[in-house]
């Protein structure tokens, strides 16, 4: 961020939490990730297939390669 500024972030509310402040951004994305760890055991009890899916996304979300004009 310090290199290319905020405007490499493509999700509006990301950016606008990293120009108020980086740690903002930070606490945000920890506590989503604390929310979802929560959420998908009590999920996972009414439906396993499903919880297992979007947990499945989510994590190759999380872990792509980010999709730049550059390529």
């Amino acid at each position: 961020m310090s290199s290319y500024g905020t405007g490499i972030e493509f999700n509006p509310l990301m950016r606008s939490l990293f120009e108020a402040s980086p740690v903002n951004a930070a606490l945000f994305k920890l506590a989503l990730l604390i929310f979802y760890l929560i959420l998908i055991p009590f999920a996972a009890r009414r439906n396993y297939t499903l919880a297992y899916c979007c947990l499945s996304l989510n994590l190759t979300l999380q872990f792509s390669p980010p999709i730049t004009e550059e390529l």
